[in-house]
């Protein structure tokens, strides 16, 4: 199994992709729909270098997209299923 590993958000179209792992098989490559994966532990690492990046706190970044701050610092240590929604709203941040 290949699998593809994203590094930083960007603000650029096509954020929410930055942070998709697409797993691809050897059966998937013959024009199979690949599917996508959304790898909790590699993306939660993403969201944490962001912010740090950003310079933004952990509070900070729960309070605009309306989560409490222990429920985002979950989504940063991949502990909960984080969804294209949580990755768009951060990236806006």
């Amino acid at each position: 199994m290949l699998k593809v590993n994203c590094s930083y958000l960007s603000l650029h179209t096509g954020i929410a992709q930055n942070f998709i792992a697409s797993s691809t098989t050897l059966k998937q490559q013959r024009m199979e729909p690949v599917f996508t994966v959304l790898e909790n532990k590699t993306i939660g690492r993403n969201l944490y270098k962001f912010r740090k990046v950003n310079e933004k706190k952990a509070s900070e970044v729960s309070d605009y997209i309306g989560i409490t701050e222990a429920a985002y610092t979950k989504y940063e240590r991949g502990e909960t299923q984080i969804t294209i929604d949580v990755i768009q709203k951060v990236a806006e941040c």
